[in-house]
């Protein structure tokens, strides 16, 4: 792969994955809700 993304499923898994890192540290009140609401999208993307 030479250090590049293959496509659009791992530019949305470090999008998803840096957002969620980042609620979970500013605010881990709304971070608990949105974990599962954001799993399931994830799980629709890549079918």
């Amino acid at each position: 792969m030479n250090g590049q993304l293959g496509g659009g499923r791992e530019t949305a898994f470090l999008i998803i994955t840096a957002s969620a890192a980042v609620l979970a540290v500013l605010r881990p009140d709304l971070y608990a809700g949105l974990a599962h609401r954001a799993a399931s999208a994830f799980a629709r993307l890549i079918g």
